[in-house]
């Protein structure tokens, strides 16, 4: 036990005595003497709280794949002298304040993000100023769970007579941005080698195409295509 004497009836706990203790109750006790050597104590239970709130993220759960609407969340915030909170989807450059520990991430900022990995950081403080936060990443695919397009010209076992190829397909007509597509052209119907490759095709309204020279001996070749949509890559089309 550390004993500290006191010269005035008010003033302040000393500080390095007051760090060495841990979160939880602190008993304090006040001693007093007169000069003919009687003595008395008085004594009182305080709690110390150095410790930032526990955060528990419910969902989104880690690696969760989501599109172009922003997700949904749901968390667990456990103090006693509970304050405030709010979260973040760019590393802190923009603070978002929360009312409720569930909601949806705010739509503008979500749009502002092109796609991949996305950590979505939850603050929270107490009333003493202690804080704390938890983050989990999750996953912006604008094109996922999109069907594939459909393939048109050339359709299935077209013969053709000349290398000046014009290909078609039905386009996303999503509503976001561009979309770009890449065609592959193979003679291996599990496309272990293609002969010819073309990204960053345009997407037109309602139908896309391409057309070009391509140097096209006789046999059976087989094409398809996919979507890009800035960091996102969609599924290939089936085959034709």
């Amino acid at each position: 036990m550390t004993t500290m004497s006191i010269s005035s009836l008010t003033g302040v706990i000393d500080q390095i005595e007051w760090d060495k203790l841990g979160n939880g109750t602190v008993t304090i006790q006040f001693y007093a003497n007169d000069t003919a050597g009687n003595g008395g104590i008085s004594q009182i239970t305080v709690y110390k709280d150095i410790a930032a709130p526990v955060i528990v993220i419910n969902s989104p759960t880690s690696d969760e794949i989501f599109s172009s609407a922003a997700p949904a969340f749901d968390i667990t915030v456990v103090d006693n002298q509970f304050d405030s909170m709010w979260y973040t989807i760019d590393g802190g450059l923009t603070l978002i304040p929360m009312v409720s520990t569930s909601g949806t991430v705010d739509q503008t900022e979500w749009d502002k993000n092109g796609g991949g990995n996305i950590y979505i950081r939850f603050y929270a403080n107490d009333t003493l100023g202690n804080g704390g936060y938890l983050e989990v990443r999750i996953i912006k695919d604008v094109l996922y769970g999109i069907d594939p397009v459909d393939l048109l010209t050339p359709s299935t076992f077209s013969e053709l007579h000349s290398t000046n190829l014009d290909f078609s397909w039905t386009s996303l007509d999503l509503g976001f941005g561009v979309v770009n597509f890449t065609l592959q052209i193979s003679d291996a119907i599990d496309f272990s080698n293609i002969f010819f490759e073309v990204d960053n095709i345009a997407e037109t309204l309602i139908f896309t195409n391409f057309s070009g020279q391509i140097p096209i001996a006789q046999g059976q070749f087989y094409w398809r295509v996919r979507p890009t949509y800035r960091n996102n890559v969609g599924t290939w089309s089936d085959i034709s």
